[in-house]
């Protein structure tokens, strides 16, 4: 991706790549909720995990190989996307969180 992404994903979604052993996290921001505000950095503990309970998932998910990777925090899903931050959005279409963008596919189709 040669130009920075904005991906808008429900609050209990988290992107997250591995590179040699370390483990990263996108920051997230809050547009809207009904509820009471939860702040991305403590999602985790909402759901009444810890980041090490979602490494260890997503480390036994693929052997920790490196990439990037997608955690539903509410329902303890975690998805291995790919090597390249490329791969990530037919993960989210795939998964029934991105649309194809209909002016894109049409200039594909040409």
């Amino acid at each position: 991706m040669d130009q920075a992404c904005k991906v808008i994903l429900p609050f209990h979604y988290r992107i997250f790549e591995c590179v040699a052993g370390r483990w990263l996290t996108f920051r997230a921001t809050t547009v809207y909720t009904f509820a009471s505000p939860i702040e991305p950095d403590d999602i985790a503990r909402h759901f009444g995990l810890s980041p090490w309970d979602v490494v260890m998932e997503l480390f036994r998910l693929n052997g920790g190989r490196d990439g990037f990777y997608l955690a539903n925090l509410h329902d303890r899903e975690y998805h291995y996307c790919g090597l390249e931050a490329e791969d990530v959005p037919p993960k989210l279409i795939e998964l029934g969180l991105l649309a194809v963008d209909p002016l894109l596919k049409a200039d594909r189709d040409d």
